[in-house]
C-alpha cells in the first residue's frame, strides 16, 4: 500500500481516493479527479460548497462539510452512495435523473430534488429542513429519515417510499404516489394521489376549492371524515380509520 502526495504537507490533506491512494488538499479537487465509482475518503471535517459532477462515492468517515453540497450528475447512468454518517450543515441538492443515491448522510438543511432515477434517492439520516421535490424521481425514507417531511413542487410524477411525517403538495396538477407510510397529507393543491396497498395515512388535509383525487387499493388504510374536497376512488374496499 502506498499513498501519492498531491501538494501540501503531511497533515494538511482533507481528503483521500480510496482507489488511487491520492491525498488531497481540497475536497473539491478530490471529487473532480475522481473516476466513475471510485470512493473519496473525508479526512476531517471541511467548510464550503462542493459539486459531484461524476457518479463517485463519498465515505464521510464521521466527518462533515460546513455548507452545500450539490449533486449534479445528468448524464452517467449508476448507482453511487455518501455514507459515513457525516453532517451537512447546509443543504444537498440532487439533479441526476439517471441516477440511484443512497445516504446516510445527516443534513441540517433542506434537500432539493430536481430530478433523481426511478431508482430512488435513499435516504437514511436525519433530516432538519424539507425534502423539496422539484422534479420526477422516486424517495425512499427509511432510519432516522423516517421522520422527514416532504414538499412535492412538480406536476411530474413523485413516488414516496418509507416512512416520512408530513408530505405537502403545493403545485397543482400534482402526481405523487405513495408506497410507505406518512402521517400527514397535506394538500395545498388539486392532486392525484395514488395510495398502495402497504399504505397507511393518518390524516388527510386540504385547502379549500381544490379537488384531490384518491385512489386506494383493497387494504389501503386511509382516515375517516375526509373533506368535501377529497374524492376516494375505491374507498369501499379500503380500511377507514
Amino acid at each position: 500500500f502506498s499513498v501519492v502526495l498531491s501538494g501540501g504537507v503531511l497533515g494538511s490533506y482533507v481528503a483521500m481516493n480510496e482507489d488511487s491512494s491520492v491525498l488531497y488538499t481540497s475536497l473539491q479537487a478530490a471529487l473532480d479527479a475522481a473516476n466513475q465509482d471510485d470512493t473519496i475518503r473525508l479526512l476531517s471535517d471541511v467548510s464550503g460548497n462542493y459539486t459531484i459532477s461524476t457518479p463517485v462515492n463519498v465515505d464521510f468517515d464521521g466527518h462533515d462539510i460546513d455548507g452545500n453540497l450539490d449533486i449534479n450528475v445528468t448524464a452517467e447512468t449508476n448507482a453511487f452512495t455518501l455514507d459515513g454518517n457525516g453532517t451537512l450543515t447546509g443543504d444537498l441538492s440532487v439533479d441526476a435523473p439517471n441516477s440511484s443515491i443512497t445516504t446516510d448522510l445527516n443534513v441540517s438543511g433542506n434537500i432539493n430534488v430536481t430530478s433523481v432515477s426511478d431508482q430512488s434517492l435513499n435516504l437514511k439520516g436525519s433530516i432538519s429542513g424539507t425534502i423539496n421535490v422539484l422534479g420526477r424521481g422516486r424517495i425512499n425514507t427509511t432510519l432516522s429519515a423516517a421522520t422527514a417531511k416532504a414538499d412535492v413542487q412538480t406536476g411530474d410524477l413523485v413516488i414516496f417510499d418509507g416512512a416520512l411525517s408530513r408530505i405537502t403538495n403545493s403545485t397543482n396538477n400534482a402526481v405523487i404516489r405513495v408506497d410507505g407510510d406518512v402521517t400527514t397529507l397535506q394538500m395545498n393543491a388539486s392532486a392525484s394521489v395514488f395510495l398502495s396497498e402497504t399504505t397507511s395515512v393518518s390524516e388527510i388535509n386540504t385547502v379549500n376549492n381544490i379537488q384531490v383525487v384518491v385512489l386506494v387499493d383493497d387494504t389501503t388504510d386511509i382516515p375517516n371524515n375526509l373533506a368535501d374536497e377529497v374524492f376516494v376512488v375505491g374507498q369501499q374496499f379500503a380500511a377507514i380509520n
